[in-house]
């Protein structure tokens, strides 16, 4: 697996609570590439540092293409921090991954969090999408790890 495109930065936010200042670095990790190359049509991605503890304060966004047909991802692991009880439900609002179509930001998977979560293979309807994973400064868990493949047609056969 070939990695085109990344570049690093640190975007700071200052927010204001309660009368209380505090800041928060997080580090902007944007435009990770992963191209799927002749013969392979096939991979896995995994959260940063998996099957050991992810990082803390991460913005990933990371866009997987194939040359033609749809993505099929079978998670084989996930493990994150625990949904919150808010006044709206119980909402993924420390770390999560959510799961989007590149042209249109159709959502393929919603936030989501939680530990030892078993997720629904996906399907995308185009050949590219984004996984967008968030991290918080707190709790860290294993993360998250799932096989993809191209799809074409109703065989899933590999088109390059």
């Amino acid at each position: 697996m070939q990695i085109l495109e990344m570049s690093f930065y640190v975007r700071k936010f200052i927010v204001a609570s309660c009368f209380i200042v505090f800041s928060i670095n997080y580090i902007d990790q944007r435009d990770v590439i992963v191209p799927c190359a002749e013969p392979q049509c096939d991979g896995s991605l995994t959260s940063d540092n998996y099957p050991f503890n992810y990082p803390k304060l991460r913005n990933d966004n990371t866009t997987l293409c194939v040359p033609s047909g749809k993505i099929k991802i079978n998670w084989t692991d996930f493990s994150l921090e625990q949904p919150e009880h808010t006044g709206y439900g119980v909402e993924c609002v420390y770390d999560w991954i959510k799961i989007v179509e590149c042209e249109n930001q159709e959502i393929l998977l919603n936030k989501t969090c939680g530990r030892n979560l078993t997720l629904p293979t996906l399907t995308s309807n185009t050949n590219c999408i984004k996984i967008i994973f968030r991290t918080d400064g707190n709790w860290q868990f294993r993360g998250w790890y799932f096989t993809w493949n191209a799809v074409v047609g109703n065989n899933g056969n590999c088109e390059i």
